[in-house]
């Protein structure tokens, strides 16, 4: 039986998530006026202050957490470790601030995470090591190839960083930092699970006098599930064979559509290797090196029409009609309609870092590496032409290569009460995308003429200075002034496109060129250490540059619609500036954060729907945007045994204006949630470690004009509230076992395709 999800949100539902949002604003409310009265009346103690994380992603400098010059959150080893997290990006899942879209487990090849209501994960700069992980063609990353055992920490800094960073960084960094062996340890993990999922993991890590050795290898297979569907517009008449099989739904829009199969159960796989060196050259000086090695493919199997005839024998092509509530509607289907092709990603990122106390004020740090995408490729079986027995196809690669270096001097208290840090870097990027026809679909190898090219370099030169002043220090209180600056200089070169599908060839070649960008930003910070009570403001600018997609290549998707490039994009930037406060209590035992922010973004590059032809989609410069939003936080660790935490984020995405489309302006920025909620309990007692927690995710709008309303089914962006456990128990102190539950209340929902439901998944370790 054919199936399709239909929103059913009851009255009881709708009270429960709205009475739900309001205990939450009025208990951050409460305590944050309560924070605020402590903190006038010095309530607490600096010796019950635990002492501090120290951070390094804010200010390239190790500072304690609380004086950092911005609002952010550290994701540790052990949280991730307690969670049992699978990729990354979901060690960020309840991180305030933080959107994550991985709607289906490891067969998500476009998992993403965005900040502060910038969509594309181009606007949030992420690292590895120093090293930045977004590629040089489209600025994603591939989350789910980085090895989660191998990371020390996660630094999550919100709020634009191009003062220190450069491009990528508009909406904040996310700083993934890998461990640093300093015994021997031999683990091992195994996990299976719903849909044919499983994991295996072996590593080792040693201390071998100065030399440290990690080693690690990891895979992941998932036989996945179906998520893509096939849905037609009717025609009306009657034509072809009579069928049966086929239901009547909505598009996100709210045309009238019909389901007629699916596109096959989705799986993926994902393996790789790890290795880190880490030398003490002297007792002041570090040298590490980094590589990642990664595999990643996935598939579809299986896919079906759900049509039938009146003899009750599948029908997959040709012309069929249907009796929709006594009106004749008729279709023309092919084999190829129930048909996705696979991917894959095969990726090396390389890290070498150098740290060096050169004497009491002098230190020196070194940063470089390369993230090298071999091969980024996707299959499509051909329209009408493809069955699953074989038939042409479409065979798309797009390798890339970004090479960065970095290089900075702290100057630590040369003059009194002053820190500078001076620096400059590099980074080139080159991508290049070709699209051959195949003779076979299911097989690469089968390549005949080359369809289609894009390809195009960029380079970015910087340089960027940073002020830390005390303005004041004494037991009680502190007041550090940030004062910061980065020139960039970005140029595009030896860009082209030339479309070989056409009689004659079409080659486009374009000019090089250049822009130059000053990234200003200066911030404060205030602690009164007794009242537990932390003050910052800031504000700066920040930018980034277009990225080799954007530029120079236009395709069109397997449902028709073009996407086109634009050699003549400008760098987008924005002006921004945020307040917060910090307040803690009960010995800090409680934690209340709160902060505004605002972003006014000008040249926002922004993907517009032509009036005039609704299948062409084009990058263009938006005039303006706008952002705002708060983000609040409350931490309760009420004994060893218990905790709990809750936030929210608030964040208004608006185009401000827009004349090349006048009817986006006011509109929602698209992929951008405008709600993000999170909240969560930690249970530890004796060998037994668990929690459960949920996020709640508001509607995002995948059109322009906002015009795609319809929820619960394909295609649409729901809003979705859903909460996971994970239980550990650990047998003896070198074996654990473990199991977690997603989704606990099988909640039913799209995120484009259909989200998996609920999921269990059960672990072993062994540690030595």
């Amino acid at each position: 039986m054919p199936w399709i999800i239909r929103e059913r949100t009851s009255l009881y539902k709708e009270v429960v998530m709205r009475l739900q949002s309001t205990m939450y604003k009025f208990c951050l409310v409460i305590g944050l006026v309560m924070s605020s009265v402590f903190g006038l009346f010095g309530v607490g103690s600096a010796q019950e202050i635990e002492l501090e994380e120290i951070v390094v992603t804010a200010t390239k400098t190790e500072k304690r957490l609380k004086e950092v010059p911005a609002s952010i959150s550290v994701v540790t080893k052990k949280e991730i470790e307690d969670k049992k997290i699978q990729n990354v990006d979901e060690a960020l899942k309840t991180t305030v601030g933080c959107a994550t879209k991985r709607t289906k487990g490891l067969m998500d090849s476009l998992a993403s995470v965005t900040l502060r209501g910038f969509s594309g994960q181009g606007r949030t700069l992420v690292m590895l090591d120093g090293q930045p992980l977004n590629n040089a063609y489209s600025g994603s990353v591939q989350w789910s190839g980085i090895p989660v055992e191998e990371i020390e920490r996660i630094e999550v800094v919100r709020g634009p960083l191009s003062s220190l960073y450069g491009g990528n960084a508009m909406a904040g960094v996310i700083n993934i930092i890998t461990k640093t062996p300093k015994k021997r340890e031999i683990t091992s993990k195994f996990s299976h699970g719903s849909y044919g999922t499983y994991t295996y993991q072996i590593g080792y890590r040693d201390k071998l006098g100065r030399l440290g050795l990690s080693l690690n290898y990891d895979k992941k297979h998932s036989d996945g599930y179906v998520s893509d569907l096939y849905l037609a517009t009717a025609k009306t008449g009657k034509k072809g064979t009579e069928v049966t099989g086929w239901e009547k739904t909505k598009s996100p829009t709210g045309d009238t559509v019909h389901l007629l199969g699916d596109k096959g159960r989705n799986g993926a796989e994902d393996e790789g290797f790890s290795a880190k060196l880490s030398l003490d050259l002297t007792s002041d000086s570090l040298l590490s090196l980094g590589m990642i090695s990664r595999q990643y493919r996935y598939w579809y199997e299986y896919g079906q029409s759900y049509l039938k005839d009146t003899a009750g024998n599948r029908v997959n092509k040709g012309d069929v009609w249907i009796n929709d509530e006594g009106t004749s509607r008729y279709f023309t289907v092919s084999p190829s309609d129930f048909l996705n092709g696979p991917g894959g990603r095969a990726a090396n990122t390389y890290t070498l870092g150098y740290d060096h106390q050169l004497n009491e004020y002098l230190r020196l740090k070194v940063n470089s590496g390369l993230t090298d995408v071999i091969k980024s490729w996707y299959i499509s079986p051909k329209a009408k032409k493809a069955t699953e027995d074989g038939g042409e196809g479409e065979w798309n690669n797009t390798p890339s290569q970004g090479v960065s270096a970095d290089l900075q001097l702290d100057i630590a208290r040369l003059v009194e009460r002053n820190t500078l840090t001076i620096g400059t870097g590099y980074r080139h990027d080159q991508a290049e995308s070709k699209k051959w026809g195949l003779s076979d679909w299911r097989d690469e190898k089968s390549t005949t003429d080359l369809l289609y090219t894009a390809k195009g370099k960029a380079d970015t030169y910087s340089f960027y200075l940073q002020d830390e002043i005390d303005l004041m220090e004494d037991p009680t209180q502190t007041l550090t002034l940030f004062l910061g600056a980065r020139y960039d200089l970005w140029r595009t070169y030896e860009g082209m496109n030339e479309d070989r599908s056409t009689s004659p060839s079409k080659l486009n070649e374009y000019q090089e060129r250049q822009k130059d960008s000053l990234s200003p930003k200066a911030a404060i910070v205030y602690r009164h250490l007794p009242g537990l009570f932390t003050f910052r403001l800031s504000g700066g600018k920040a930018f980034r540059p277009p990225n080799i997609y954007e530029l120079y290549k236009t395709w069109t998707s397997s449902w028709g619609t073009k996407y086109q490039s634009n050699p003549d994009l400008k760098p987008e930037e924005t002006t921004s500036w945020e307040a917060g406060i910090e307040q803690g209590l009960l010995g800090e035992r409680l934690k209340l954060k709160a902060t505004y922010f605002e972003n006014h973004i000008t040249d926002l590059i922004y993907t517009i729907t032509d009036p005039t032809d609704l299948k062409l989609k084009k990058k263009m410069n938006a005039a303006k945007g706008k952002t705002k939003g708060v983000e609040l936080e409350i931490d309760h660790t009420f004994n060893q045994y218990l905790s709990c935490f809750t936030n929210l984020s608030f964040v208004d995405p608006r185009i401000v204006e827009n004349p090349d489309l006048p009817k986006t302006k006011g509109k929602q920025v698209t992929y951008v949630p405008a709600e993000v909620h999170s909240l969560g309990v930690k249970i530890q007692a004796g060998g037994i470690k668990g929690g459960i927690s949920g996020r709640y995710m508001g509607k995002m709008y995948s059109q322009d004009d906002n015009s795609d309303l319809e929820k619960g089914v394909y295609g649409s962006y729901d809003p979705h509230l859903v909460m996971d456990t994970q239980w550990s128990y650990e047998v003896v102190p070198e074996l654990k076992l473990s199991l977690c539950i997603d989704n606990i209340f099988d909640r039913q929902y799209y995120q484009c395709y259909k989200a998996p439901g609920r999921t269990y998944t059960a672990g072993l370790e062994v540690k030595f």
